[in-house]
């Protein structure tokens, strides 16, 4: 399989159970009603003779997780953090870490880069593929807001997982780059909460956007 999102059912060895991917026949297309609902892209607004604002960052007001991984190891990324106490995983071009929450519920994350031909010309083809073969989620991907991460857009995506978890994909794509994040997080958590764990990471992130 072309991803390693295998590792990330690894790191939730915490879980147990089998991974089962989403329907092969549709793609990603329907709104999360439960998730947060901005409209349209975070681009911003423009000022003088029609220079536009830089996006804001969408986690710039989250506390960073404070556990730095080597971003060397992964192509197009300058700086990635997972939560206290996390064991990491740190192999080439893909880092992450898993961990359990206050109820004893587990958390994951992986962070990866692809370039040249493994890289798909988009993020909307990339999460297309994603809805076919990622091996994590039990249904169609449902798209999301797109959110800004080091002044740079990310296309969002979320599905049910297995043993009760929900799978988040962020996803920057270039044609030449593309950076892939997921997380697992418990499905009994509310949106506050998992949007509390999705950002202290990725208000880590910071991307090389040569």
């Amino acid at each position: 399989m072309r991803r390693r999102l295998a590792s990330l059912a690894a790191l939730t060895l915490l879980i147990g159970g089998t991974a089962a991917c989403g329907d092969d026949g549709t793609d990603p297309a329907t709104t999360d009603a439960s998730a947060p609902q901005e409209t349209g892209s975070p681009g911003g607004s423009t000022v003088g003779a029609g220079e536009p604002e830089p996006p804001a960052d969408t986690y710039a007001d989250v506390e960073p997780a404070p556990q730095a991984l080597d971003a060397g190891l992964v192509d197009g990324v300058e700086a990635f953090g997972i939560w206290a106490g996390a064991e990491p995983e740190e192999t080439p071009q893909q880092l992450g870490g898993g961990t359990r929450t206050d109820d004893g519920e587990a958390v994951a994350v992986t962070l990866g880069s692809r370039r040249g031909l493994l890289a798909m010309r988009n993020a909307a083809a990339e999460m297309r593929y994603l809805d076919r073969h990622n091996g994590l989620s039990t249904e169609p991907l449902r798209m999301l807001d797109p959110v800004v991460v080091d002044g740079v857009e990310m296309a969002r995506a979320r599905a049910a997982s297995i043993n009760d978890l929900v799978v988040d994909f962020f996803i920057h794509a270039t044609g030449e780059l593309t950076i892939e994040v997921s997380f697992l997080t418990p499905a009994s958590l509310d949106e506050a909460e998992r949007e509390e764990w999705i950002g202290q990471v990725m208000a880590t992130l910071e991307i090389d956007a040569e």
